[in-house]
């Protein structure tokens, strides 16, 4: 699993598998989340081809960056590894909810590479509880750990 979502189906897998035919043309997801059957139907090689989706676009873009600059994405959470405290969390925190943000703030929208918003969405969800984002909203909670 690539990341924790509320809601999501990992415990639920074994029993979604048994209701699967044995191969999937291609594997539909309008609710991504962590996508927890599709990389079990994927590991056992299930499935020819595959469409992810889900309103969280920050979440498909961590989908999006594993696919096609998986090595960048590595490379920059092996740099986060040593970030820890208050500070990066919020600030990563910040710049995705301004990169968010329906109304462009004074000084203009950040440029996060896709890559950038991958990774911080990553390290956001490792270090939140209860999950990354408000369902009330776009924006990212405040718990951290």
């Amino acid at each position: 699993m690539l990341i924790k979502s509320i809601g999501g189906k990992a415990q639920q897998v074994p029993e979604l598998l048994a209701m699967c035919p044995l191969e999937i043309q291609t594997y539909f997801e309008p609710f991504a989340g962590s996508a927890a059957l599709f990389w079990e139907l994927k590991r056992q090689d299930l499935i020819r081809g595959s469409v992810l989706n889900d309103r969280n676009r920050l979440l498909m873009d961590v989908y999006r960056a594993a696919q096609n600059c998986p090595h960048e994405l590595a490379k920059a959470l092996d740099d986060m590894r040593t970030l820890r405290g208050r500070e990066p969390f919020e600030g990563m925190r910040a710049q995705l909810n301004a990169f968010m943000a329906p109304q462009i703030p004074v000084g203009g929208r950040p440029d996060l590479s896709l890559v950038d918003r991958a990774s911080y969405v990553l390290y956001l969800n490792r270090r939140t509880f209860n999950g990354l984002l408000d369902r009330k909203s776009t924006r990212l909670n405040s718990s951290h750990g």
